[in-house]
């Protein structure tokens, strides 16, 4: 038994050494190119052993071999495959025997790779979808595998584009979920959804492609034209509303910056910072908070400029080399600050942030919020915050109205919004406003009437166009507009409304409704007020009224009410009103009808009839009366007798008071014909607040009946109020040697001998002396103020609680009626660089002959919040050209 088991080792390892010959020979049968001899070997061993690696792996290089008859990459990979899977079970004998000629799992791993680049390249020189997508489903281990998928998913993806369809980029994305070009086909399929659902681009389209297509990458775009459509009427509501509806779109964004500067241009920065804080620029606004009020004033540094706030605090940093001369003189009172360099202009805010680059030749401000700039003669526009609005293509951008610009191109108008969409192309020789309310176009001399919000509604449903209808426009009764087209006028309202159609030859506006005749007509007929005909009578005269409709037929006048109803037969030769109250004149009667009186007034006994109006506001209409010995008297509007017809003239002072003339001298007269001044005046004037001059022997005094204030005419000229207080009971008088100050009783409180005498608080009265000299005075202590005397006086401030008076004597002070001497007269010039309400004042003082300057800015306070010595160069840079 032992020795069969030795024969069957030895027959075993007999067997195996003839397999491994037979792939060692094969092998140096293919490299002597004996392709058959080596096939056979291959074939009895494979057939002998399935699994011989070796065999498979010669036989590999057999199909890969160029030379061979029976070159076959595909059979190439499939047997080195083979070998690979195989490896693994060769006894070690037969390794090392496959070793010496080469064969080793490197060899063949090697030979795989070889195998696959050969097939890529194959795939490469087809480079169609087909070959790729054969080389990716076969050598799924390939080095070049991704390479293969990027090159068929390319050719795919240019197959897809070719058609540009919907369904091309579907199928793309179906056929290879994974391509890199996926996300660009999905993309391009959301823009074809996205053209389709908004064209054309109306706010219902714009608006059901949003509520149908929540996630599109179109989304911005959408809303970015419905905010294009919606902001045209540029009215804070709207804005509001967009933020909180399309909060987080970038459009919402600038919705944010409109609404911000809006508020802000109101004043209202505060209340803005505090109701929106999901603004985006919400950190912005809070810094804008601490300047926004602030007064800036010019400083000059080594021959740059910077700016300072009212405090001293350094806000802009020194380092412009031209600022706005306006600047010098004014400060900076704007919420902006135009900036100069190399004579561009550019705009920074007050916090000293860029606005609009120094880039432009000109800046100005066209509007709240708005910049127009001007660049080689060409005009654009920029927000205040920073954004442009309209390009700077344009010859002249103007303001139209509240909603619109016109803007001019190559000798033709325009209209854009405020906001920058441009609505109207540059078509039309004119273009102008109406009533605030309408937008006036003209071309070849015809006119076109558009109501603003005429002009919203079709920019959002992208249909703008116009009718050129009228060969003529113009103004009619205040809020109307006549049109003519081929010479036959109508009338629009201020609503749209056409009031009268142009087919009338002649309208007259009755204030209360129109008379309008036609070609084939001299009479004329009435209609309402909001059109639509009043009476089918004809009439031969019209006359305006602002209640009822007064008309002549027959010879015979009358009135009708707004609705048609007689108010007064036509049998009167004449009519006229008087306010409420109704002359009708027939022969010699003369009758007055009066709303709610029985029976009319007979004024027939009169020679003369007339309304007469005071010259004061509000002032109501009286009848004024006179006989035939040219007396006259007074009715008021219910008739009442006011005045009895003695007087030889009549003056309306006020309501409840007149003054009447009789024997060549004046009174006064209530309304209860009380005499008030008796008739011994020789005159008697209106004055401003209630006053009434009076004259008597060329002497003049003062009166006011509600008052009950009277000066005895004994003064060389009108006395006048000393303060402009309502409770002012004390009066600057003139007499032989000069100005004084007397009380409501007439008593002296001032000596009359000076030159002039003003306000300067409620005790102390600033007095300027025979001298010249002026001082201030207490005149109910009747003590001389320790002030310096000064020669010349100039009123900064004299509204509101605080007078503040520039005073010199050779030298400037600045004083002040609450706090005193603000600034000392001691300086060759002073002038007020800040507000009214707020001073700043600019002070200088010469040295060395004029050479050198010690230029301050002291504010109202007295502090002085800035100082520098300047040679002249430098104070002529810093000084107003005024000055």
């Amino acid at each position: 038994m032992r020795k069969l088991g030795i024969i069957a080792c030895l027959v075993a390892l007999l067997t195996s050494q003839g397999f491994a010959d037979r792939v060692t020979s094969a092998y140096k049968q293919l490299q002597k190119g004996r392709y058959d001899k080596t096939k056979s070997l291959l074939d009895r061993a494979i057939g002998k052993q399935a699994i011989n690696a070796g065999a498979h792996y010669i036989y590999a290089l057999y199909f890969l071999t160029k030379e061979n008859p029976a070159y076959q990459v595909d059979s190439s990979y499939t047997h080195i495959m083979l070998s690979l899977s195989h490896y693994a079970q060769i006894d070690k004998g037969d390794s090392i025997t496959w070793a010496k000629v080469g064969i080793t799992l490197t060899s063949i791993e090697r030979h795989r790779r070889k195998v696959e680049s050969v097939a890529f390249g194959l795939a490469k020189s087809q480079n169609t979808i087909a070959a790729y997508q054969t080389y990716v489903e076969r050598f799924t281990a390939a080095r070049e595998l991704n390479k293969a998928i990027e090159l068929r998913d390319q050719l795919a993806w240019n197959n897809a584009q070719a058609l540009h369809s919907i369904a091309g980029y579907q199928s793309f994305i179906k056929t290879y979920p994974k391509a890199k070009q996926v996300a660009e086909a999905q993309t391009r399929i959301d823009f074809f959804v996205y053209k389709a659902e908004t064209t054309p681009a109306t706010l219902k389209n714009l608006e059901a492609f949003l509520a149908h297509n929540p996630q599109s990458v179109y989304r911005d775009s959408a809303v970015n034209q419905v905010f294009d459509l919606v902001s045209v009427n540029h009215q804070k509501a709207t804005y509001e509303w967009f933020m909180k509806k399309y909060a987080n779109s970038t459009a919402a964004k600038t919705a944010g910056d409109w609404l911000m500067s809006m508020y802000q241009n109101e004043g209202k920065l505060r209340q803005f910072y505090q109701q929106f804080g999901n603004y985006h620029r919400i950190a912005y606004v809070q810094q804008l908070l601490e300047v926004d009020s602030l007064q800036y004033f010019p400083i000059l540094e080594a021959g740059r400029y910077g700016f300072i706030d009212q405090a001293g605090g350094l806000r802009i940093p020194i380092k412009y080399k031209q600022i706005y001369q306006d600047y010098l003189c004014e400060g900076i009172q704007d919420r902006f600050i135009m900036v100069r360099q190399n004579n561009l202009t550019g705009v920074i805010d007050k916090l000293g942030k860029t606005l609009i680059p120094v880039y432009y030749d000109q800046v100005e401000v066209l509007t709240d919020g708005v910049f127009k700039v001007v660049k080689n003669g060409m005009s654009g526009a920029f927000h205040q915050s920073g954004f442009p609005i309209l390009p700077t293509v344009y010859d002249k951008i103007e303001v139209l109205n509240q909603y619109f610009l016109r803007v001019y191109r190559d000798g033709m108008w325009g209209v854009a919004t405020l906001n920058g969409k441009l609505i109207v192309d540059c078509n039309f020789s004119e273009i102008d406003k109406k009533a605030n309310s309408f937008v006036l176009f003209r071309k070849d001399n015809r006119y076109a009437l558009i109501k603003n919000s005429q002009v919203f509604d079709q920019f959002l449903k992208q249909q703008f166009s116009l009718q050129l209808m009228y060969d003529e426009v113009d103004w009619i009764g205040g809020a109307y507009i006549k049109v003519l087209d081929q010479e036959k006028q109508g009338v629009v309202d201020t609503t749209g409304q056409l009031v009268l159609p142009p087919k009338f030859t002649q309208i007259k506006d009755l204030r209360v409704g129109w008379a309008a005749r036609t070609s084939d007509s001299t009479a004329w007929q009435l209609y309402k007020r909001k059109g639509g005909l009043l009476s089918k009578t004809f009439f031969e005269m019209a006359s305006p009224h602002d209640r009822f409709f007064v008309a002549k037929k027959q010879g015979k006048w009358g009135a009708l009410s707004v609705v048609g109803d007689t108010l007064e037969p036509f049998k009167r030769d004449s009519l006229v009103f008087i306010g409420n109250v109704l002359l009708t004149f027939k022969g010699k009667q003369v009758l007055a009808k009066i709303k709610g009186r029985e029976n009319p007034l007979n004024l027939s006994p009169y020679r003369f009839i007339k309304g007469e109006r005071g010259n004061y506001s509000n002032a109501q209409p009286f009848v004024q009366v006179e006989t035939r010995y040219r007396k006259k008297g007074l009715y008021n509007q219910k008739g009442k007798k006011m005045l009895a017809a003695v007087y030889d003239d009549i003056l309306i002072l006020a309501d409840d008071l007149f003054s009447v003339k009789r024997y060549g001298r004046y009174g006064l007269v209530d309304t209860n014909r009380k005499v008030v001044l008796p008739i011994r005046y020789q005159g008697i004037s209106n004055l401003k607040g209630g006053y009434q001059g009076l004259l008597l022997n060329r002497k003049f005094g003062l009166y006011h009946h509600q008052r009950k204030i009277k000066l005895e005419p004994k003064y060389a000229s009108l006395p006048r109020p000393y303060s402009s207080s309502d409770s002012n009971r004390l009066f600057v008088v003139k007499k032989s040697n000069g100005f004084g100050l007397v009380d409501d009783r007439g008593r002296d409180m001032v000596a009359a001998k000076y030159q002039k005498i003003e306000y300067w608080t409620d005790s102390i009265a600033l007095i300027k002396n025979e001298a010249g000299h002026w001082f201030l005075f207490n005149f109910i202590t009747k003590q001389r103020l320790k002030t310096q005397d000064f020669n010349d006086i100039k009123y900064l401030k004299k509204e509101g609680d605080e007078i503040i008076a520039l005073v010199s004597k050779v030298k400037f002070g600045i004083l002040s009626n609450k706090r005193g001497l603000l600034i000392p007269m001691e300086y060759d010039l002073i002038y007020n660089l800040g507000s009214r309400e707020a001073p700043m004042f600019f002070t200088e003082r010469q040295y060395a002959g004029g050479k050198s300057f010690v230029v301050s800015y002291i504010n109202h306070q007295k502090k002085v919040i800035w100082n520098k010595i300047m040679q002249e160069g430098d104070y002529h840079k810093i000084l107003c050209e005024e000055y």
